[in-house]
């Protein structure tokens, strides 16, 4: 499952350690799980816990069902989303949550699943299960949506003179990336600029 698209190439904990390896943690323990960031989202949190009481609130003046499962999912995607990008993924009226809240769960379900390719190596390059097929699936569905966040937000960051970072992990990401090509060869630059 690890092998789809390459992800076992470039993932944090498939990597062996090595200078990426080192580059990608110190990421992790400075931009997205230092205690000064996850301490300045608490307000974000609040918010979206307040968003949720008021969408029960309000279902229940108007003695409309709540799906308990689907309205706490949205607001843990939309309290992650943020913090990462700034952006909610979904509402509690759409279904777009109930079809992220289905490419997670398959995605936790084929990592969870027992694969005969693990044990018998020789198998993987016919998936005798259909694993990797699956998973291909998922990870392009997700895969398109971080892209399109992403490309996004560089064409913002582009396209604004006087474009103003917000305090989310992508732009930190990016400006670390930016720093990163400032030196490379110009077909790495031309990533970095959003082109």
């Amino acid at each position: 499952m690890a092998h789809v698209f390459d992800h076992h190439k470039v993932s944090i904990g498939w990597i062996p350690v090595n200078s990426q390896w080192r580059n990608l943690r110190k990421a992790c323990a400075t931009q997205i799980f230092a205690p000064q960031r996850l301490d300045a989202t608490e307000a974000l949190r609040l918010a979206k816990v307040q968003e949720l009481l008021d969408h029960v609130n309000q279902s229940c003046k108007s003695g409309a069902p709540i799906d308990i499962g689907r309205v706490v999912f949205t607001t843990v995607l939309n309290s992650t989303s943020n913090a990462l990008f700034c952006i909610d993924l979904a509402q509690y009226d759409s279904n777009l949550s109930q079809d992220f809240r289905d490419l997670v769960c398959g995605l936790a379900k084929e990592a969870g699943r027992p694969n005969i390719a693990d044990y018998f190596p020789v198998l993987r390059l016919i998936d005798p299960q259909g694993v990797r097929k699956r998973t291909r699936i998922y990870y392009s569905k997700l895969l398109v949506i971080f892209y399109g966040i992403i490309h996004q937000r560089l064409q913002l960051r582009a396209s604004s003179k006087g474009y103003k970072a917000s305090n989310d992990t992508l732009d930190s990401l990016l400006s670390l990336i930016e720093e990163e090509f400032r030196n490379k060869p110009p077909q790495y630059q031309t990533f970095a600029s959003g082109n």
